[in-house]
């Protein structure tokens, strides 16, 4: 299994934070719905920190594994080809486990 570190930003103005929660669009929701529809697998991120509703990131961190054998250049663009306008990945790479 394959784990691919994320660095990304949004404006949270639209979102009820970071945390997936039940019936509220999340920043973390949104980037496990692009994974599945880039891989067809259903990946858990974590991320590095949380932020609460309403508020901005510049350089969160998040990670996920995948059996997926795209390069992370290509997980950098099909991710933000599938994320909304105001959440983008800055940057992608392959890391180890720990």
């Amino acid at each position: 299994m394959r784990h691919i570190k994320l660095t990304l930003q949004y404006d949270g103005t639209n979102y009820s934070g970071w945390q997936i929660q039940k019936n509220a669009t999340t920043i973390q929701g949104l980037l496990e719905d692009a994974i599945f529809s880039v891989t067809d697998d259903r990946s858990r991120v974590t991320g590095a920190g949380r932020t609460d509703a309403g508020v901005h990131a510049f350089e969160q961190i998040a990670i996920f594994e995948t059996s997926s054998t795209l390069s992370p250049d290509v997980f950098l663009q099909a991710l933000n080809a599938n994320l909304p306008l105001d959440i983008s990945i800055t940057y992608s790479e392959e890391c180890p486990e720990d």
